[in-house]
């Protein structure tokens, strides 16, 4: 159970989370919270864990299109050699 304050109003959160900042509850003991066990703790439902969307084109696993800009150091690069030899030397 999340602090009072921050806790959802629409819905019980079951995600079977433990040791998190500020728990406000018994923290569920010594209770089991993995699946399966033998001890009534979580079970499989059965449920779908997300709805279908309706979608247009294609879908699937699609490699990403590279940019030459894709790397850390070259936007931190670009700004460094912007700044005037005052504004280098204070860093």
């Amino acid at each position: 159970m999340q602090v009072p304050v921050n806790r959802p109003h629409a819905a019980e959160v079951r995600n079977h989370s433990r040791d998190g900042a500020m728990r406000a509850d018994g923290n569920y003991g010594r209770q089991k919270n993995y699946e399966p066990n033998s001890f009534g703790g979580p079970a499989q439902s059965g449920q779908a864990l997300w709805s279908p969307i309706e979608v247009r084109g294609l879908t699937g696993n699609h490699e990403p299109e590279r940019h030459r800009d894709d790397d850390d150091f070259v936007q931190a690069g670009d700004l460094y050699r912007l700044m005037s030899e005052p504004i280098k030397r204070a860093w």
